[in-house]
């Protein structure tokens, strides 16, 4: 019997290729009005609001097969903190890959603001500061959880030799 996975956010191509790429699965999509629910055994969002549409506007009590969830972005415990209702769904995230792209922006900024980027993209390089930049080196980092992306920005702020510390906000 085929797996039916029900898939969200999709374009046409990537469809396509889907079906052709792997015959043994058997593909709806999020808005098709046909999808027999208690059939489909799981869900990829390929977008936060395609898995957000799904999330708001269907309850997992209509997927009774569904085992197992794959939600396309980092972040993902607002949606889990109830784990009773997932209790028998795998559970697939992008936090692993996400994470060193998601850092290197993390600190492209965090060095805009510290050596002053920002106002000499505002104002041009003829600009007079009023304060120096700010050296990270022996300075205090927080970071606030500690998943795939925390994980991959402790990593690059080593070579800053900053204090690093970690606040990890599961509940």
């Amino acid at each position: 019997m085929k797996k039916q996975i029900l898939l969200g956010g999709f374009e046409k191509k990537q469809i396509s290729f889907l079906k052709k790429r792997f015959k043994q699965a058997k593909f709806h999509l999020l808005d098709q009005k046909n999808t027999d629910f208690q059939s489909v055994n799981a869900f990829i969002a390929i977008s936060n609001f395609s898995f957000d549409k799904f999330y708001n506007n269907f309850r997992l009590s209509n997927f009774p097969n569904l085992n197992w969830l794959h939600v396309a972005r980092a972040g993902i415990d607002k949606y889990f903190r109830d784990k009773l209702k997932f209790n028998d769904i795998k559970i697939t995230n992008l936090k692993k890959i996400q994470g060193p792209q998601v850092a290197d922006h993390a600190i492209a900024l965090l060095l805009t603001l510290t050596r002053n980027i920002n106002v000499i993209q505002k104002f041009g390089i003829d600009v007079s500061f009023k304060k120096r930049p700010i050296e990270l080196k022996n300075k205090k980092i927080l970071i606030v959880g500690y998943g795939g992306v925390g994980q991959s920005l402790a990593k690059r702020l080593i070579g800053f030799e900053v204090d690093l510390s970690t606040l990890n906000d599961k509940k």
